[in-house]
């Protein structure tokens, strides 16, 4: 009895780490694992979750990549789905890591 109790609940995954550094590996890995998380939680990155996906990795940035994010906000160009947001972090902290 108790193993099906067990099978019929949905157990979530761990909120990912924040991120808060400007190495493009970390950027890579983190970009990963919460994609993995919404995976997880059944936050495809489609029409339906992109911006909510997008919001959640938002509020997981610290440091530069926060500054970078509220200076987009701040000029009206924040990437509002969950892939501009992906694709605009990977460029910034690439051209972080060429300086």
């Amino acid at each position: 009895m108790a193993t099906s109790v067990l099978c019929n609940l949905r157990l979530k995954a761990l909120e990912p780490d924040r991120f808060n550094n400007g190495a493009i590996d970390t950027v890579d890995a983190w970009l990963y694992s919460l994609e993995l998380y919404f995976n997880v939680n059944k936050l495809k990155f489609n029409s339906d979750h992109e911006e909510e996906c997008a919001a959640i990795a938002a509020a997981l940035l610290r440091g530069v990549a926060l500054n970078w994010h509220k200076r987009l906000h701040r000029t009206g160009t924040l990437p509002t789905t969950y892939t501009n947001l992906k694709a605009q972090l990977i460029k910034h902290i690439g051209v972080l890591n060429k300086a």
